[in-house]
């Protein structure tokens, strides 16, 4: 998992060099006027524009297997979690087509997400997102998946 500065975000295209591809599509598109769908840019790369309002009851944790997401808040602010690997043997329900699977976990650190910050989930890597600061407000964000050969 990484959390930074938007301004970093290429500082880690050596580990993923798609993000250099993540980085052109933020400098050439206003994704905040985008509707929310998602984008296929290749096979190895697409992206969803989503908008919902955050929830104060965290969601069950989520993780992939093939994808890692690079998630950046185009409006508002949310709270992400992170939990540790322990618990993925307790999720039954991996959706294989989906590359998703949930499972419960308790939360080992928690960031607030904004619009100059990114985080990156790596495949296998427990996280969950939608979580309300105060109040639950409406947000909207990017998520990019990268397939992870």
């Amino acid at each position: 998992m990484i959390f930074d500065r938007l301004d970093n975000l290429l500082d880690y295209a050596i580990l993923l060099p798609s993000l250099e591809r993540i980085k052109t599509i933020l400098d050439t598109q206003n994704l905040s006027d985008l509707p929310c769908m998602r984008y296929t840019d290749s096979d190895d790369l697409y992206y969803n524009i989503d908008s919902y309002t955050t929830i104060k009851k965290p969601n069950p944790f989520e993780f992939h297997r093939q994808f890692a997401d690079v998630q950046i808040m185009l409006q508002g602010k949310e709270i992400h979690q992170i939990s540790t690997r322990d618990n993925i043997s307790l999720s039954n329900d991996f959706d294989e087509k989906r590359d998703i699977g949930f499972f419960p976990a308790d939360s080992a650190a928690t960031f607030i997400a904004d619009m100059n910050h990114f985080l990156i989930y790596l495949p296998n890597e427990p996280h969950r997102s939608q979580i309300a600061i105060d109040q639950p407000s409406l947000v909207k964000k990017v998520v990019f998946k990268i397939r992870i050969h």
